[in-house]
């Protein structure tokens, strides 16, 4: 071994022409003379060469898809490196295919593979004396030179460690070499191919352009301070008084993009053969350098400085373990935490894209959030969030760019949603009303009950979604010890609604809850009730006492032996015939002025029949249509009819509290100039009343109407025993019956009443009061929303034949 010939190593980078397996290894396989360094074109998975220093093609456990070559020339002392890249056109189709697919970030692999390609331009420039920059083109890519700026700044703070790698190798080199990390600064020479034909004909005019380059070449390193007076602190030098640029005779053809692409998948292979016109020229170029180095070494100092540069030579055995060791520590799994953090912060250095996209994402993701605060209430719902989250995506995506795009929006949604949950999430629970609560995501009073106790207690629709929305945000929020409040639904709104007598008014609460709404809101007037003696009796409504059907309300569609879960109707007596006087109408708090008067309904009693009449008025304009046979023969006894009159009337109540009765569909009971009432009772008896109306507190066109909701029927029962004209002297006992249907909603709804009952017989000598649902809810858990259509309000109606009349002998 102590006859072995000091070695001149030669490394060759740069860029290969853009089609698929070419390979900048022919300029290498010029020098030899033979075919050497090939490409592989093979695109299945493969490690590294294990480098040998005869062989080029063994494998080893290195890292994947990463391509270095050797070869020994011992006739001529050189030892040649060939470094495939990413900058291959062949090494990155290789990559491509085996390591990109849909789950790849290709931005990320792209940094990977960079990162790589500076740590191996590092490994060569720490153990080559020559380097040859192979460039595609004619004109010198400038961005080598932030490349050698990176690696340059990468060196100086690696170099401790490879200082302390080098001592423990105890081999015999110059300690020169061992505390500067490599064996020179080495000499970069510079090639170039594909010049324009024109140029290529003339020598004057290649020199012309080498001498150009090397001009242009020489003052961007300058500049830039990639190389200094003094070589021994640069990354690598140029010779002062050697040509550095060759300028290749031969012509290769460049594939451009879409031919590449095509000829890849088409799997059409190219044969690169050396160039034999300028062989001889660029093995001259080149081996005038290889000779100085094996002769007298580099000295590319610039000016005067007495520092001599580091230039030393070893045998092939030696520099072999120095390339071995070398290799493991750049290209291999870092063993020290040091290395790790140069290599972590290498990483933010690489790719310009990247560092521009996170630069600009950071600048305009803060922007973007507070675009969505802007001009949010203090809660908000689930709707609003997704619409100011939408804005600020929208401005997102116009002013941000690059591969950090998708990790920043990503950022700005789950900022965004962490801002809307984290106490500003608006309940999202609809009132039957249809308004939304307007607290914040919220547990109700009950969240703490037993398991059975919550199965005994009503669910409303509202409540049963929301709180799964709960559950799930909560577990979302444990690791912010973020604590959900405990509080009742609220919409924030208020009306005013009278108890089911009429006798008194209170505001109510927008109801969340069925039984809220149609029980226990006026559960709550019965004590004062009963205090003021405003309630004398209380019909029970007749349900099947044991059934297997259970709805919340009872109507059309349910089974005939089903029950409600509770009375959402209510009818009581709140006094007696004589206490109704027709002069002044009912002494109720809330009803407008003259509208609160019950509409007069005669009754004719004769022969143990009873009959209903309408007003004189209308007798005469519409005999012929409307008198029964009955009414006809009881007219013809008239010296023998006995009349009576009952008062009935259908009371309306707006949000304000504002009550009126109504005599017909839309009107309103009026009065004569004497006060008593002027409508009869014909339209309340014989056509559908609506079940909304405009109320009359507001009559401008700058104010829209409040809609009233029929609330209450009023009837007045006369006493019921009659006593009938004649010799015999008959008594007939007389009851009026009521039946109350509600359509809430056009078909196909369903219609509503209080029980299964035929009809219901009220008492006579009383006022009755019955008070319909403030809410109509289906067995889906929805309610009966009023419609906002005027046409489909029509279609929501009290069906007619409501009341009717019985006789008893």
């Amino acid at each position: 071994m102590s006859n072995e010939p000091n070695i001149c190593v030669v490394s060759l980078i740069g860029k290969s022409q853009f089609s698929q397996n070419d390979t900048k290894a022919w300029k290498l396989n010029s020098l030899l003379q033979k075919n050497v360094f090939k490409h592989d074109s093979s695109l299945s998975e493969k490690s590294v060469k294990n480098l040998n220093l005869q062989e080029c093609d063994q494998s080893g456990s290195k890292p994947d898809n990463f391509h270095l070559k050797t070869h020994l020339d011992q006739k001529n002392r050189v030892m040649y490196i060939h470094f495939e890249s990413i900058y291959d056109s062949g090494h990155l189709f290789d990559v491509l295919v085996n390591k990109f697919d849909e789950e790849t970030d290709f931005y990320e692999l792209w940094e990977d593979e960079q990162l790589k390609y500076v740590k191996t331009i590092l490994f060569l420039f720490s153990i080559s004396h020559l380097i040859i920059i192979s460039n595609p083109t004619c004109e010198f890519d400038i961005s080598y030179i932030r490349l050698f700026r990176i690696v340059d700044l990468l060196r100086s703070k690696i170099q401790p460690s490879v200082v302390e790698l080098l001592k423990s190798l105890d081999l015999s080199i110059n300690k020169d070499w061992i505390y500067a990390g490599r064996p020179c600064s080495p000499r970069v020479l510079f090639t170039f191919e594909n010049c324009q034909p024109n140029i290529l004909k003339s020598s004057q005019s290649i020199e012309k352009l080498q001498h150009s380059l090397e001009d242009q070449i020489y003052n961007s390193l300058r500049k830039s301070y990639v190389i200094t007076n003094i070589s021994n602190n640069s990354l690598f030098s140029i010779p002062v008084n050697q040509e550095f640029v060759y300028i290749h005779r031969h012509n290769h053809q460049i594939t451009n993009a879409s031919r590449f692409l095509l000829s890849s998948f088409n799997n059409h292979s190219v044969e690169t053969t050396s160039p034999s016109v300028d062989l001889e020229q660029f093995r001259k170029f080149i081996f005038q350098h290889v000779q100085t180095a094996l002769s007298v070494g580099f000295n590319d100092n610039i000016g005067r400085t007495n520092i001599p540069p580091i230039f030393e030579l070893t045998t092939p055995t030696i520099w072999n373990k120095i390339y071995q060791s070398l290799f493991e520590f750049f290209l291999c799994e870092p063993k020290t935490q040091k290395v790790m953090s140069i290599y972590a912060q290498l990483k933010d250095q690489i790719d310009i894209d990247v560092q521009f996209s996170e630069r600009r994402c950071k600048k305009v993701l803060p922007q973007a959030i507070n675009l969505y605060q802007e001009s949010l209430p203090a809660h908000y719902s689930k709707d609003q969030h997704e619409q100011k989250l939408q804005l600020a995506i929208d401005y997102f995506q116009l002013n941000a760019r690059g591969p950090k795009y998708n990790l920043y929006l990503d950022q700005l949604k789950s900022k965004c949603d962490e801002i809307w949950q984290n106490g500003r999430r608006l309940c999202e629970s609809v009132s039957l009303t249809g308004q939304n609560c307007v607290h914040e995501l919220h547990y109700l009073m009950n969240e703490g009950r037993a398991e059975d106790e919550l199965e005994e207690s009503e669910q409303t629709r509202t409540e049963k979604s929301n709180r799964i929305e709960e559950n799930t945000l909560l577990l979302n929020q444990k690791a912010k010890n973020y604590k959900i409040p405990t509080k009742t639904h609220s919409s924030g709104i208020l009306t005013i609604s009278a108890s089911n007598c009429g006798e008194f008014q209170r505001e109510r609460k927008d109801p969340f809850d069925l039984k809220e709404a149609n029980l226990d809101f006026y559960k709550e007037f019965e004590g004062v009730e009963l205090i003021k003696n405003k309630m004398v009796k209380k019909y029970i409504f007749k349900h099947a006492e044991e059934s297997e059907f259970i709805y919340p309300m009872i109507h059309s569609e349910c089974p005939l032996n089903s029950k409600s879960e509770f009375d959402s109707w209510s009818l009581v007596s709140i006094g007696e015939y004589s206490d109704y006087y027709p002069s002044s109408g009912l002494s109720q708090p809330g009803f407008m002025t003259s509208h609160n008067f019950l509409i007069p309904w005669e009754l004719h009693v004769c022969n143990g029949q009873v009959s209903s009449l309408c007003s004189k008025q209308w007798s005469k304009k519409n005999s012929e249509k409307s008198k029964s046979k009955n009414s006809v023969e009881l007219l013809e006894k008239k010296g023998k009819t006995v009349t009576i009159k009952a008062y009935i009337g259908l009371e309306y109540e707006c949000p304000l509290g504002h009550r009126f009765i109504c005599s017909g569909p839309d009107r309103i009971v009026r009065l004569f100039n004497n006060g008593s009432v002027k409508d009869d009772a014909y339209k309340l008896l014989n056509c559908d009343m609506p079940l909304y109306t405009a109320c009359p507190c507001r009559n401008t066109k700058e104010s829209p109407s409040y809609m009233a909701q029929a609330m209450r029927v009023f009837i007045v029962t006369p006493p019921g025993l009659v006593a009938e004209k004649g010799d015999d002297k008959k008594t007939t006992t007389v009851n009026i019956c009521i039946k109350p249907q509600v359509q809430p909603n056009p078909q196909p709804c369903p219609v509503f009443w209080p029980s299964f009952e035929d009809s219901i017989v009220l008492e006579d000598n009383s006022i009755w009061v019955l008070r319909l649902p403030y809410i109509y809810m289906g067995d889906d858990q929805k309610p009966y929303y009023r419609p906002k259509n005027f046409e489909t309000l029509n279609s929501c109606k009290i069906l007619k034949s409501m009341f009717s009349v019985v006789a008893n002998n």
